[in-house]
């Protein structure tokens, strides 16, 4: 299969690099119009470059929209209305009237359009979800130091977006509320946020996303009426843990208990009542099972786990999010973004 990859920066270029051990492609260019992006793809791969994905069409069946989020419609855009299947980076688009427009184009011309929500193919999340029935509570936490890339967008539509996603394909239920606040540091959008969200079957998720952290994380602990599980991304683990019958609902009568009468029965409880239970999580590439699900989908007509809609519907929730964060601001009189900036932080990147 023909592919193209838009997009020569670091994610393009991740992207070059498994398609191109990938059977089930045969990479024909990367389109960026920056020479220093095309002299950096030429050094690692002999894959050849053009300026514009516009050069590509007639010579690609399918492509990997990588470029800044701000022209994502455009190109995917031309891309779909050419006959090409597009795997698109999150978030598909910037807004949902955008992502709109490439799901019709898409259904109207029966291609595939896959968005690139990678953690849906972590096998940590894979390995995860086999326990996880009846979520009541889910926590996220997703902090980086700021790479100075994604500038064109904010900490809600970079990060917290990807637990969004995974927190929608939990709920399998309505959104009901959405309460958020946020801050700048960096610029010019929201450099960290957390989130609050209600879903109609009662599940709520208490999302924080941060990229003006010292520390790298990417944990999220799922609440289950049974059992609770811990999810560490960064290193690929997982954790349940399950109380036995006797305390699972009933608690625990400490009342009259001394201070040593409760430290033994909290030595108790430990050694009798809970049972942790570390998961093996098979080795594997995300990107490269995000491909690889992408050329199967196109050869099969199959439905991507992360189609169209569901990238619409996790950025319909991060615009949701961005809207509470405005109004958090505005209610305490803060600005919405510093005062001033360097012009090239104002610059899609």
């Amino acid at each position: 299969m023909r592919l193209g990859i838009i997009g020569g920066g670091h994610l393009g270029t991740v992207h070059t690099k498994l398609a191109y051990e990938l059977d089930e492609f045969s990479v024909i260019a990367v389109a960026d119009p920056t020479p220093a992006a095309q002299q950096a793809i030429a050094a690692q791969l002999p894959v050849a470059t053009v300026n514009s994905h516009l050069e590509l069409i007639g010579q690609i069946d399918a492509a990997v929209v990588a470029t800044p989020s701000s022209l994502h419609h455009q190109v995917a855009g031309d891309l779909l209305e050419a006959g090409i299947h597009c795997l698109i980076e999150k978030p598909i688009t910037v807004t949902v009237s955008e992502a709109n427009d490439l799901v019709d184009t898409a259904n109207r011309k029966g291609l595939v359009l896959q968005v690139g929500h990678v953690e849906r193919f972590n096998p940590a999340f894979t390995a995860a979800m086999a326990h996880a029935e009846e979520p009541v509570f889910v926590e996220a936490n997703r902090c980086f130091l700021h790479s100075l890339r994604s500038m064109d967008i904010g900490v809600v539509h970079d990060l917290m977006i990807h637990d969004i996603d995974l927190v929608l394909h939990m709920a399998n239920a309505s959104l009901k509320h959405v309460e958020a606040v946020g801050g700048t540091v960096i610029g010019p959008n929201e450099d960290m946020a957390q989130s609050w969200l209600t879903f109609t079957n009662g599940l709520v998720a208490n999302l924080k996303a941060s990229r003006v952290s010292t520390e790298s994380s990417r944990t999220m602990t799922i609440y289950c009426r049974e059992r609770v599980i811990e999810i560490d991304f960064n290193l690929s683990q997982v954790v349940v843990t399950r109380l036995s019958t006797r305390l699972n609902g009933e608690g625990l009568d400490v009342a009259g208990l001394s201070f040593e009468g409760r430290r033994e029965m909290q030595q108790q409880v430990l050694q009798d009542d809970v049972f942790m239970q570390t998961i093996v999580v098979p080795k594997g590439n995300a990107i490269r099972e995000e491909l690889r699900e992408f050329a199967r989908c196109i050869r099969t007509g199959a439905t991507p786990r992360v189609c169209g809609e569901a990238g619409r519907d996790a950025l319909n929730v991060a615009e949701m999010v961005c809207q509470r964060v405005d109004a958090f601001h505005r209610h305490h009189q803060l600005p919405a973004q510093p005062a001033s900036q360097p012009q090239i932080w104002r610059k899609a990147g």
